[in-house]
């Protein structure tokens, strides 16, 4: 071989390794990345840091955490509310919440991706397994051919330096990311317990504003009724009288020719001979329902009446209705929703039979009023009922009963019309 050859190989050699070292020196200088990045925002737009981050979870200062990281701390926070029915309520939320189902499965899979980083900076051993079996060509015809078994059994092991430090940055980023996931797994339970406690602590201010609402009617209704007795004793006045039942309602709905009360869009309504559906549909509210005609005035506290629901209201609607009729001082009975419920399809029937009996001479007004009273036992007369109920009220009952019904049974009396 020539002279110029032999070096220009060796000067080659050289420049490669020199290359190498170069190389090998950058590796050597290059510095892994810092534990912690400096943040440039206002301090109290974040929590403080703690002063050390470890790359291993269990590291991690408690404090950093949520209640300490600690569910145990949660569930006994909650619990200083002395009420258990919050607590259970929570705890069920947090099985099904599908943010906390989330957190949980982030965890998972930040724990696997830090289990294969820590994985990349350990050595590597692998089996390497092998069996054949083969037929050799005989020697000769008078030969058998020869049968070679042969099996290789072998471990390789290989361990890769982590010369510039990317596995391990990789390792410590996944245990930052697994801490991360930790937190936002104790965030997702604390929000959905305060979501939990906010909805529950706004049913029970509204059961107990329902209280104070039942309590101010019944006082408004009381003091009705005391005043009712007071001007029929001749100690007040008729127009005071007249005014009282004008405030025992939560509100007095005054935009339509009802008698009843509007409560927060629901609708309790003194029935005119129409079911609860029917008046809802007049209406435009679904949460309406009607109640019936009082046989007199003043109630005695306790008396039963009669009401019906739309089939279409609200549960609530259908569960408020009733508390409101007894927080008026009066036995609700939930009837089938039919037209002119009981007493007043009753009386309107009465009044129409009397009427009849006087517009053929059967008998007076006053005769009619005493027959019933003395010898039924009723409490009033047919007319005594009319002249309280008032004629459009007897016919809006008996129209509607007709309207249903069909038949001669309900038609209004020409004596009511004149």
């Amino acid at each position: 071989m020539s002279t110029p050859a032999r070096h220009g190989k060796r000067g080659l050699l050289a420049t490669f390794t020199l290359i190498g070292i170069v190389l090998a020196l950058a590796g050597c200088a290059a510095n892994a990345p810092p534990a912690t990045v400096t943040v440039a925002a206002p301090p109290q737009w974040y929590a403080s840091l703690p002063k050390t981050v470890s790359a291993s979870p269990a590291a991690t200062p408690a404090n950093s955490l949520p209640h300490n990281g600690s569910l145990t701390s949660l569930s006994l926070w909650w619990q200083q509310q002395n009420d258990t029915l919050l607590v259970d309520m929570i705890s069920a939320a947090q099985i099904v919440s599908p943010s906390v189902i989330t957190a949980r499965s982030n965890i998972q899979q930040a724990q696997a991706s830090r289990i294969a980083s820590a994985a990349a900076l350990l050595p590597t051993l692998d089996a390497v397994g092998n069996a054949s079996r083969s037929v050799s060509a005989p020697l000769n015809r008078n030969t058998r051919a020869p049968i070679n078994n042969a099996a290789l059994l072998g471990l390789q092991t290989s361990w890769e330096i982590d010369l510039f430090g990317q596995n391990q940055a990789s390792l410590n980023a996944d245990s930052e990311r697994l801490l991360g996931s930790e937190a936002l797994w104790h965030e997702a339970r604390i929000l959905v317990a305060a979501e939990v406690a906010s909805q529950y602590y706004s049913l029970r201010a509204c059961e107990q504003l329902l209280g104070v609402t039942s309590a101010d009617a019944k006082s408004r209704f009381e003091t009705s009724r005391l005043t009712d007795l007071l001007t029929k004793a001749g100690f007040g006045a008729p127009a005071t009288a007249a005014l009282a039942p004008q405030g025992w309602g939560p509100a007095r709905d005054r935009e339509s020719d009802w008698t009843g009360l509007a409560i927060d869009g629901a609708r309790l309504v003194l029935t005119d001979g129409r079911c609860a559906h029917e008046c809802a549909a007049h209406s435009g509210h679904a949460d309406t329902a009607v109640f019936d005609r009082l046989l007199h005035w003043p109630v005695a506290p306790g008396a039963a009446l009669a009401y019906s629901v739309n089939r279409s209201a609200s549960a609530r609607w259908h569960a408020e209705a009733p508390a409101w009729l007894m927080a008026l001082g009066l036995t609700p009975l939930a009837v089938s929703d039919s037209p002119g419920l009981v007493v007043a399809r009753t009386v309107a029937m009465l009044v129409n039979e009397a009427a009849d009996a006087v517009l053929q001479g059967v008998c007076s007004e006053r005769g009619a009023d005493a027959a019933m009273k003395l010898g039924v036992n009723y409490p009033a007369g047919p007319f005594e009922w009319l002249q309280a109920w008032g004629a459009p009220g007897v016919l809006a009952v008996l129209d509607a009963l007709d309207a249903h019904y069909r038949g001669e049974r309900y038609r209004a009396s020409p004596w009511l019309r004149r």
